[in-house]
């Protein structure tokens, strides 16, 4: 008997000890475990954690090096506060439109039911304590990022994007910071944009979700439809600035509206007209700073060439007679040619070297009015004589500016907000050719009430004028907003980028219980 004990005991001794693929020793300290995990997530598999990966691999990584690989949410072995407050974020995330399983939830529930199993001391917890540990570094840099930035980037989501957001955060700086003095909550909370729009879209989400429970067949499939669309407009204002002027011109273009905001309320509403499917209005931002009154309306080079140079070719002199001029961009002099001296049919898009402009009329596009937010796209607001448009539900008929309803309602609003002078440093470079009227303008001290307004449009001479304050301008594309009655309004997506943000997964509806942070059917298992 004793030696058959003997020889079993040999036998154990020569075997080769292994390891779990998911660390060196389930024995080890954490730090080892945590050193391990990262490693092995480099390889081809990057799934060191089942089917776990970390996302932002070289941030958690530059972190626990920081850290001599030392857990962050666990103090001797133990569950903090921080890992607990951790968890309740990452459980709400689902009513701020973004998915928790991103942020490894069902594992990382998982994991923390058995570490506080006091009856599952088992040789693999401190393997399972360094896993979660990891996860929930990678879950919060990446909800800090998601929240601060957006979920997707804007760029390859939508070319039409062009406001810039927040800068990225220092996040490794930011989580020591908040672990060290138990912010982590409040921290990521404060993340969270504090536009009104924002928060009443999230809150009715929140209904929205509670009502998908309930909700079976045809109602819904409609349900889910609309959450998707809800989720898209909460990402398109998280890349946003986190937090708009006091006061600001907000167009949408997919509502075909324009709003003045002052502190989260419409001061002015009117209906717009916006560019059409082939020449979309994009998504900007710029500082308005000054109107002319009875404008020359400059074709930009692309319409030049698109429209205008067939006509030219056609019959200049009917153009001509419309009160088109045209400039020779080599000479440069200010001195309109007659269009009859160019043979327009050598002329052709490579060649083409003229800046064509049309004098103030009636048949003038822009009518009696431009406000002028220097950009980029040479987009700008502006009137129109072709009033029965705003008549349209759907409003798509420009080249791409913003044709407003009610032009002399919104001088009368952005000439009365102060008397003082504008201020100095003011972003106030307009076109070449308006330069010198916008500094002859500043020493204009008139105060521009309705009627002096009304009599200098109806003197028919083209005016410039610094607004006495600059107002930045928001043009946005946003197809799903609550208004203030808590009615929840949807837009068709006349541009199609809904459409593009849903190709990108981004509105990927999981189980109803992930939506709401809860444990999943598919929730993965921990040995």
């Amino acid at each position: 008997m004793k030696t058959s004990i003997l020889i079993c005991v040999l036998l154990l001794l020569a075997c080769p000890v292994v390891f779990s693929q998911e660390g060196n020793t389930d024995n080890s300290e954490p730090s080892e475990n945590i050193r391990t995990i990262l490693e092995q997530s480099r390889g081809e598999s990057q799934y060191a954690i089942k089917r776990e990966k970390i996302a932002l691999l070289a941030t958690v990584e530059s972190f626990y090096t920081q850290r001599s690989f030392e857990p962050a949410w666990f103090k001797s072995n133990k569950i903090t506060h921080q890992l607990e407050e951790m968890m309740t974020v990452l459980k709400d995330s689902g009513f701020e439109g973004l998915d928790p399983q991103d942020y490894h939830l069902s594992f990382l529930e998982t994991a923390i039911t058995k570490l506080k199993d006091k009856n599952n001391f088992n040789e693999k917890r401190l393997l399972t304590l360094a896993q979660a540990d990891v996860l929930l570094t990678d879950a919060y840099f990446q909800y800090a990022s998601n929240m601060s930035t957006g979920r997707l980037e804007r760029l390859d989501l939508d070319p039409q994007w062009h406001i810039e957001g927040r800068q990225k955060l220092e996040y490794i700086v930011q989580l020591n910071t908040d672990l060290t003095n138990d912010t982590v909550a409040a921290s990521l909370i404060a993340l969270q944009p504090v536009h009104k729009e924002y928060v009443q879209l999230k809150n009715k989400l929140k209904e929205m979700l509670v009502a998908q429970e309930k909700a079976y067949g045809k109602k819904a499939q409609e349900l889910q439809e609309n959450i998707a669309k809800v989720k898209i407009n909460l990402e398109r204002w998280r890349w946003l600035p986190q937090q708009l002027e006091d006061r600001y011109i907000l167009v949408n273009a997919a509502d075909f509206t324009l709003d003045v905001i002052e502190k989260d309320v419409s001061q002015l509403h009117m209906k717009v007209i916006v560019g059409k499917a082939q020449r979309e209005t994009p998504a900007f931002s710029d500082v308005m700073t000054y109107v002319v009154f009875n404008p020359s309306w400059h074709a930009p080079r692309s319409i030049a060439i698109r429209d205008k140079l067939p006509l030219l070719k056609q019959d200049a002199a009917g153009l001509a007679k419309q009160g088109f001029q045209v400039f020779d961009e080599e000479v440069d002099d200010g001195v309109p040619i007659s269009p009859d001296t160019i043979d327009w049919s050598t002329v052709t898009e490579e060649n083409f070297k003229y800046r064509i402009q049309q004098l103030p009329g009636p048949t003038n596009p822009l009518g009696r009015i431009k406000f002028m937010f220097p950009n980029q796209f040479d987009i700008y607001l502006h009137d129109t004589p072709d009033r029965f448009l705003f008549e349209k539900d759907q409003r798509m008929y420009s080249s791409g500016c913003i044709r407003i309803e009610r032009p002399l309602d919104l001088a009368e609003y952005l000439f009365k907000v102060r008397d003082e002078a504008l201020d100095e440093g003011t972003r106030d470079e307009g076109r070449k050719d308006e330069r010198t009227n916008i500094e002859k303008s500043k020493e204009d001290k008139t105060i521009w009430t309705l009627e002096k307004i009304t009599a200098a449009i109806e003197a028919g001479k083209e005016q410039t004028v610094v607004l006495p304050e600059p107002i930045r301008v928001y043009i946005l594309y946003i197809t799903a907003w609550v208004d203030d009655n808590g009615e929840l309004h949807f837009r068709d997506d006349i541009y199609g980028r809904d459409q593009k943000v849903d190709q990108k997964t981004l509105i990927s509806t999981p189980k109803k219980e992930c939506m709401y942070g809860m444990k999943c059917w598919f929730k993965n298992l921990i040995n």
